[in-house]
């Protein structure tokens, strides 16, 4: 039989490996099509439609930012936590 404290793993452990998992998948699936657009502009030397793609993806990494900030400070701090 199982010491309980090993069946539960703590708060800080599930958001320190799940949180990096979805933003990973996120920046992966939203960075992906604004990529490709601005790939297809640049290489058709249609500036204006890359600019707006490269803002895109700006956009998207200046959301992702501080998520990974946050993922940071559970990290740092989640032993903290008990």
């Amino acid at each position: 039989m199982r010491p309980e404290s090993l069946c539960i793993s703590p708060h800080h452990a599930a958001l320190r490996s799940d949180l990096p998992l979805r933003l990973s998948g996120l920046t992966m699936r939203y960075t992906r099509s604004p990529w490709l657009a601005f790939k297809r502009a640049a290489d058709a030397q249609e500036w204006p439609a890359a600019a707006a793609s490269l803002n895109r993806i700006r956009q998207i990494i200046m959301v992702n930012m501080p998520l990974g900030l946050i993922v940071v400070i559970i990290g740092g701090t989640g032993a903290r936590w008990e």
